[in-house]
């Protein structure tokens, strides 16, 4: 049998592509055997990490923006910080030695590690920074040696109408989706941002944009919908308008709803899928 050599890179996230490639020249293996050793590592990272960053999300909300206020000391070892890191990525490499703050320093400068603020790494960055320390046994040059700083973070699926053909997609994502794209990804990791759908530990999804947010100048419509999953688009009644924007407010999250219930149904061909339980076997 011919060994796989081409890959999709949304197979393998939270890994950004030069991460990918980096490993496939490392260690050797068919696309096909290196998605088998992430999707075993994944929902490990995930519970690894979620306590921390809901704990991060939560300092974030009750401080404000902490580059600009400042965040108590005794609270910030309680999220995702560049500390929590060192210690992560040490504990789970070969020597079980502490990792320089020059080190982590020069991974910052090369575009390895990404912040979404000071002294907090991104969540995905680190989830990925971990999984490739999990992966290789080697002390040095497990990492590439440097990343653009416009690569993208991970890539997703994207499906832009039901009957149209299925690409990847980069994260962040474009500006130019329509509002109606359906994106979906097998790292549960990504409903750490709230605007994903977690489903279990399948994947997660989103559309590009929701009723109310703006997308090319057009917004998540009860038309678009219907073209997703009927069922869900007949389940719309809207509120009749008393006194105006009020009564708009109340349609839109009664939208919302509907569009986050497809979401679900939508899932069951899309992260839920034989690949998932093939590992248990």
């Amino acid at each position: 049998m011919q060994e796989e050599t081409s890959f999709s890179p949304p197979d393998f996230a939270p890994l950004p592509l030069p991460f990918v490639q980096h490993l496939l020249a490392e260690k050797h293996l068919s696309p096909a055997m290196l998605k088998r050793d992430i999707v075993s590592l994944r929902l490990s990272i995930v519970l690894l990490l979620s306590p921390f960053v809901q704990r991060q999300v939560r300092l974030e909300q009750e401080e404000g923006d902490p580059g600009e206020k400042g965040m108590p000391e005794e609270t910030q070892h309680g999220g995702v910080t560049t500390g929590l890191l060192q210690r992560l990525l040490a504990a789970n490499s070969p020597s079980k030695r502490p990792i320089p703050l020059q080190t982590i320093s020069s991974w910052h400068k090369r575009g390895l590690l990404r912040y979404r603020q000071w002294g907090n790494p991104d969540f995905d960055n680190a989830a990925a920074l971990l999984i490739m320390r999990l992966l290789q046994s080697k002390m040095r040059g497990w990492l590439p040696s440097e990343m653009a700083t416009d690569e993208p973070f991970w890539w997703c699926w994207r499906q832009d109408a039901p009957d149209a053909p299925v690409v990847a997609c980069p994260v962040p994502l474009p500006d130019d989706l329509p509002p109606s794209s359906l994106l979906w990804t097998p790292w549960s990791g990504a409903a750490w941002n709230r605007s994903w759908v977690g489903i279990g530990e399948y994947g997660a999804l989103r559309w590009a944009s929701l009723p109310g947010e703006e997308r090319l100048g057009k917004e998540f419509s009860l038309e678009m919908l219907a073209r997703w999953d009927i069922r869900c688009a007949s389940l719309y009644e809207p509120f009749p308008p008393m006194f105006g924007f009020l009564a708009n407010e109340a349609n839109n999250a009664l939208l919302a709803h509907l569009a986050t219930l497809a979401l679900y149904r939508l899932a069951r061909h899309r992260v839920v899928h034989e690949d998932v339980f093939s590992l248990s076997s």
